[in-house]
């Protein structure tokens, strides 16, 4: 067993192409829960992920990717912990044509399901997202995302509340100026 060398590192990190993980649980990572780094066509079906320091399932550089029918409980426990930094129950960074569908992420400290830096294409569809304290969808710097038949519901405890009277955003698109070139990102 590897011990943690940072919050970055998974419980499984998989780096091989056209890797399926099924029917799995990952609990009380002390980084991340399931990473797909550099693996193209990836997928995460039906995995649990409950109690991560950081991301919960994370694709990176992970092009075709599909995260579906998973559930991510009380992901960015860091955030918690006073981190500067929001992770992301479910998220896709630089991946292309990731599919996030019928997925359910409850009670996350940070952002519940996350397309950004240059990911393009991204469908997100058919989940529920509930107490999730910074955004509840997000799309930043992600171009020509598909966003349909999600619920996303706020809750009344304030442990996921964003500021001290109210709860994150539902659904933000946006376009962060730290991802682009002129502002130390890759982005063109």
């Amino acid at each position: 067993m590897r011990i943690r060398s940072s919050r970055y590192a998974s419980l499984i990190t998989v780096t091989a192409p056209r890797v399926r993980v099924e029917n799995f649980a990952l609990i009380n990572s002390e980084g991340r829960g399931l990473t797909f780094a550099e693996a193209d066509r990836g997928q995460a079906v039906g995995v649990l992920t409950s109690n991560t320091y950081f991301c919960g399932i994370a694709m990176i550089e992970s092009h075709d990717g599909l995260v579906e029918k998973s559930h991510v409980i009380e992901a960015d426990r860091s955030k918690a912990e006073g981190s500067k930094q929001w992770c992301s129950a479910i998220t896709s960074v630089t991946s292309d044509r990731t599919v996030i569908r019928g997925n359910t992420v409850e009670r996350s400290y940070g952002e519940g399901i996350n397309t950004n830096y240059g990911s393009r294409d991204t469908i997100i569809e058919d989940n529920l997202v509930f107490a999730v304290r910074a955004v509840g969808i997000y799309a930043d710097s992600a171009p020509s995302p598909t966003i349909r038949r999600n619920i996303v519901l706020g809750t009344k405890d304030p442990t996921f509340w964003r500021v001290t009277n109210a709860v994150g955003s539902g659904i933000v698109l946006n376009n962060e100026t730290y991802s682009h070139v002129e502002w130390g990102g890759k982005l063109d």
